[in-house]
């Protein structure tokens, strides 16, 4: 290698530069004596040249004396050069051979490493099976002890009885079964008493009475749809007109003709509470009117089953229209309905108190019983707007549907907007729960219809011990 790089760079200098690098880098006799020697004539032409001209035949005899010089010296240095060439070449040839040397020694150095892998796995194997047949060798000397010892005499202890078709010892399975069921009772039990502890949504009156501190007016069962497919004798008409007989107790002690129905949050049914109590209470007699006052999120039209009215309160208040306009009659008698419509306003100014309190004053003229639908009261400014200024707040709670802190909440929100909360609704409840067995019980026996009922029953009656039904008695006794 370092011949390599010396050739390398001794090609790249020119002659005289070679001249000094070869006198450096190697000691060549014949070398400095040829550049003494062209020293020397060089000094000579230079001595000459200052006595003659150029063309004086001394001076030509010593420019042909230092041509000879530089001749036979750049001829040295060619040799040189051819030297060192040779000299690298032998080297790289014997690198070569030595470099295949090494890799077959390096190939002889990885098969003696598998050979002794080889050597180390037999050398364990002969190991192992020395100490298997020291072994088996121990148990032979065992067993010839015991064949050369007395045989012993058997003694029955009992005779062994075949058992009985179908019967087995193991596995029990009636007993299996048994705990199987009884196991996974106790983790039901245990599993759903810790998830009722778990839970912490309003579920029971208690937690509206006690934790909320209001007054229940109404328990409505689930799945509930709109009254009037349903009929006035079904369970679910009943919940409605217990909660507009404690509606009517409580106007009864302050005037009421306006009412916020509202809610904590989104989907505790508080429209279908609405529409259907608004329902009761117009065939009870009054004349009612269902205000779509949540102009983001309008659904009363979806629950009276009519088309997105065009025009509605946003009409009456941006193009000056009477309330007479806008507002429709339903299919159900002395109920109305007032759209909030389709056009557009801005709800900063359009729920200022001075454009609630005109709309509440102009409606109340010509109707008995007003029911605002608003939003939800948490995080909305309409609803605690609408709750100042209304005669009374309903809050309707989802059974099991936000936790306690939100209806608590909700209370509150009312309260701060200075609203007269007279009771909550307890929404959408499982009556199959033992909390609400008295409801489920009720609701279901006042679905008789009068005289039709108790005679289906009478008719199922057995005889009378005389021999006749108590109706035949009575005929006969007329």
């Amino acid at each position: 290698m370092q011949k390599e790089v010396l050739i390398q760079e001794l090609q790249k200098l020119s002659d005289e530069e070679k001249l000094h690098a070869i006198v450096v880098t190697e000691h060549y006799p014949n070398l400095t004596s040829l550049k003494d020697t062209l020293a020397n004539a060089q000094i000579e032409l230079s001595a000459l040249q200052e006595q003659y001209l150029d063309k004086h035949p001394l001076i030509l005899e010593g420019k042909s004396r230092v041509q000879e010089s530089k001749d036979k010296l750049a001829a040295e240095i060619q040799g040189i050069m051819n030297g060192l060439q040779t000299e690298y070449e032998v080297a790289k040839v014997r690198e070569e051979t030595l470099f295949k040397v090494l890799e077959q020694a390096k190939d002889e150095l990885k098969d003696l490493d598998d050979k002794e892998l080889d050597y180390i796995r037999l050398e364990r194997e002969v190991e192992t099976n020395k100490q298997m047949y020291m072994l088996l060798q121990q148990n032979l000397k065992e067993q010839d002890v015991v064949e050369s010892l007395p045989i012993t005499s058997v003694e029955i202890i009992e005779k062994a009885v075949p058992a009985l078709e179908g019967a087995f010892a193991k596995p029990n399975k009636p007993l299996n079964i048994a705990l199987s069921i009884l196991t996974g009772l106790i983790i039901g039990l245990g599993l759903a008493f810790f998830i009722e502890y778990l839970d912490i949504s309003v579920k029971t009156i208690n937690d509206v009475e006690q934790y909320l501190q209001l007054p229940i007016l109404g328990v409505i069962p689930q799945k509930v749809e709109l009254l009037t497919k349903e009929g006035p004798f079904s369970a679910n008409y009943e919940a409605y007109r217990i909660l507009r007989t404690n509606i009517d107790f409580a106007r009864q002690k302050k005037k009421i003709k306006t009412i916020m129905i509202t809610s904590g949050g989104v989907g505790e049914g508080k429209t279908t509470t609405l529409v259907n109590l608004a329902i009761t209470a117009a065939q009870a007699g009054d004349r009612v009117l269902i205000v779509e006052s949540d102009l983001r999120r309008p659904s009363v039209y979806r629950m009276l089953e009519i088309n997105p009215p065009e025009r509605g309160i946003i009409d009456v208040m941006s193009n000056n229209l009477s309330y007479s306009d806008v507002i429709r009659t339903t299919e159900v008698d002395n109920l109305s309905y007032l759209p909030c419509g389709k056009g557009h306003v801005d709800l900063n100014t359009f729920f200022e108190i001075k454009n609630v309190q005109s709309m509440i004053e102009e409606l109340k003229e010509n109707f008995d019983l007003i029911f605002f639908d608003s939003p939800p009261i948490m995080g909305i400014s309409d609803s605690s707007i609408m709750a100042s200024e209304v005669d009374a707040v309903l809050l309707v709670l989802g059974y099991r549907k936000f936790p306690k802190e939100v209806a608590y909440r909700a209370v509150k929100a009312i309260e701060n907007a200075e609203g007269n909360l007279i009771g909550a609704i307890l929404n959408e409840v499982n009556l199959k729960r033992e909390d609400f067995f008295y409801y489920r019980h009720n609701y279901r026996y006042y679905q008789s219809r009068g005289y039709e009922e108790s005679s289906a029953e009478r008719k199922n009656e057995p005889p009378d011990s005389t021999g006749g039904s108590v109706e035949q008695k009575i005929k006969s006794t007329v």
